[in-house]
């Protein structure tokens, strides 16, 4: 009599299955169980951003949590594991177009989370397939007993990274770097302080909102960035500022060696490359955008942001995938008004490592045609000034970026110069533009 052995047999499993499958049934459920807690805790942030990517994540987690505890009660069978298969499969094909071809027009970065994730159903597909095809007998415990060690590895090493490292764990965007993208660090610090006062001693202590500021023109506050903007300061000096010089005797013999003066970007108010001028012009710009944006600072969420800026006019440029979503209210483009606090032609909403959203930055933006040979002098190299030369847009709404020159989507519009004022601290100063973009000061998350 001839008989086919487990190792060989293709019969369809019965609903007693998972039940006899030992091992390979619980790789599966915990893979499934891994992938939907993981969705579930980023659920929350992607609700704020999109209630379509939400409601998916949130379907997703529970599917994922349904279907591993049937597994690992023994009580699924056929229907379960191809339910399984089904499921993951979609969530492994949308993780991989999120991040090539890209979703709403933006490609999102591969994060330890998501990365995660997709590694669980994949597993979990591979797990369910076997399964499936009967082929759950000595000859796979090997594979099991392999995979069951690297996924333990694999999640001690997360777990552990994720813990030191909260910016990982909670860092992963509904999108990642499109036009804008990685390049700030939030929560690390900058100056505020260190202005110049007329004696020419450093003040200490300038604060955000309520500093009264004094160059060597004797202007303040806003006075004094409305004169630098608008007409000659008494100081004269290149973009990056002056460069210390030496005391010299009544014979023109040097007394002292003076220290050479810091190289790279100028992320400080206390950089004393900056001239007194232009520490008062930039603290000036620091302090009236704080004033301006007031009305906002103390919202946090995407949707009642979302409601303040539209009630003002704002509308998204569609980038909130980036971690960075711009509102811009057009009227203000082209009003022949530029450097207005309370007329701001752009305001930066900001992702943080909790998925929350708050408050990240006023925008000026020149006038519609003007370029980058037009931006007014204010700090020097400390007030970056950026634009951008490869968007492409539908309306107000970026979808794409030049690809070879061209837009696949979208028709292809140059920007005006921008300066970013943040309100949240940034590693490379309060002006610094996003992805090198307006600086040379280069980090990321």
């Amino acid at each position: 009599m001839i008989t086919s052995s487990p190792e060989q047999s293709t019969s369809n499993p019965s609903p007693s299955l998972i039940s006899s499958s030992g091992p390979l049934a619980t790789v599966v459920a915990a893979c499934l169980a891994g992938a939907g807690l993981i969705h579930l805790a980023f659920a929350p942030g992607h609700l704020e951003t999109s209630a379509t990517h939400g409601a998916f994540f949130v379907a997703v987690a529970w599917l994922q949590l349904v279907l591993a505890g049937l597994i690992v009660t023994r009580r699924g069978g056929r229907a379960t594991l191809f339910a399984t298969v089904a499921v993951q499969a979609v969530v492994i094909g949308v993780w991989v177009v999120s991040r090539t071809s890209g979703i709403d027009g933006v490609v999102e970065p591969v994060g330890l989370a998501d990365s995660l994730a997709s590694a669980f159903a994949v597993v979990a597909v591979a797990g369910s397939a076997l399964l499936l095809l009967g082929w759950h007998g000595p000859r796979v415990r090997g594979f099991v007993g392999g995979v069951a060690t690297t996924l333990s590895a694999v999640v001690v090493m997360a777990l552990v990274t994720m813990s030191v490292s909260p910016a990982l764990g909670g860092g992963h965007l509904h999108s990642g770097s499109a036009a804008h993208g990685d390049g700030h660090v939030a929560g690390s610090t900058h100056d505020h302080s260190s202005v110049a006062a007329p004696s020419g001693h450093e003040d200490g202590g300038a604060g955000h909102g309520d500093s009264t500021v004094v160059g060597t023109s004797g202007a303040t506050g806003a006075e004094a960035l409305a004169a630098g903007v608008s007409g000659p300061t008494t100081t004269t000096a290149s973009r990056g500022g002056t460069t210390p010089v030496a005391p010299t005797t009544p014979n023109g013999t040097p007394t002292t060696t003076v220290p050479a003066a810091p190289s790279g970007p100028i992320i400080s108010f206390a950089d004393p490359r900056l001239t007194a001028d232009q520490r008062a012009r930039g603290q000036a710009l620091l302090d009236v955008s704080t004033a301006g944006m007031a009305q906002y600072s103390g919202l946090v969420g995407r949707l009642p942001l979302k409601a303040a800026l539209n009630a003002n006019g704002y509308t998204s440029i569609g980038d909130s995938g980036t971690g960075f979503e711009h509102y811009v209210n057009s009227a203000y483009l082209g009003d022949g008004i530029e450097l207005d606090p309370y007329k701001v032609e752009s305001v930066v909403l900001q992702r943080q490592p909790d998925s929350s959203w708050v408050l990240g930055s006023a925008m000026y933006i020149l006038n519609n045609g003007k370029t980058m040979a037009d931006v007014p002098e204010i700090a020097g190299a400390f007030t970056t000034w950026h634009d951008h030369q490869n968007l492409c847009w539908e309306g107000l709404q970026v979808v794409g970026v030049l690809v070879n020159g061209t837009c696949t989507r979208g028709t292809f519009r140059p920007t005006a110069p921008m300066l970013h004022v943040w309100m949240t601290p940034q590693a490379c100063g309060p002006f610094t533009g996003i992805e090198g973009f307006g600086g040379t000061c280069v980090h990321g998350h």
